[in-house]
């Protein structure tokens, strides 16, 4: 089974020929974390984390790269609103599992300031990188209801059919939405 992120990484380097490294790091990563947690076991969980974690990892510094590249940085108001509402949702997915998370704990908490600071470094991005903000926060999204579905014995809705195919909707259009938003905004060869 091929992942989507290696996809996305092979359909941007034949329409581009060129693009932003870190970009393709955060695609690779994610597919290592995609392959790690097809296992479906709680040992392959912590390494899974791993890779997704080095993914955002990879995502802020491109995302902060590009945004300061150019004019720079300007204040804007609704970033800090956005991202403390990210904040606030992340918080209170932390709230719903935590009492399940166990040994995991501190790298869950880890794994939710990476992922929130991911999704607000794409808002200081310039004009143009909509798509790119888009899909930080599918992808944020995404994670928040797997949170739930893997944490909490009661899932709810994260542990139905339809969590799984929003999780996974999320996710990867998600993802193709960041890989679009590069795309689109970088020079064709």
């Amino acid at each position: 089974v091929v992942s989507l992120p290696v996809l996305i990484v092979v359909a941007v380097w034949m329409l581009c020929g060129t693009f932003p490294p870190a970009l393709v790091a955060g695609l690779a990563l994610s597919a290592l974390g995609d392959a790690l947690l097809a296992w479906d076991s709680k040992a392959a969980l912590p390494s899974g984390m791993a890779a997704f974690f080095a993914a955002h990892v990879a995502y802020v510094f491109l995302f902060l790269t590009w945004a300061t590249s150019g004019a720079g940085i300007t204040f804007q108001l609704w970033p800090v609103i956005a991202g403390a509402a990210l904040a606030a949702g992340a918080i209170w997915i932390l709230r719903l599992v935590w009492a399940h998370l166990g040994a995991l704990r501190i790298p869950v908490v880890a794994y939710a300031a990476i992922i929130v600071t991911m999704a607000v470094s794409s808002f200081l991005l310039p004009a143009g990188y909509q798509l790119v903000m888009a899909g930080a926060v599918m992808f944020m999204a995404s994670d928040a209801i797997l949170s739930i579905a893997i944490f909490k014995p009661q899932p709810g809705f994260a542990g139905s059919t339809g969590g799984s195919l929003a999780i996974w909707f999320l996710y990867y259009f998600g993802q193709l939405a960041i890989a679009a938003g590069f795309v689109a905004n970088l020079p064709m060869i």
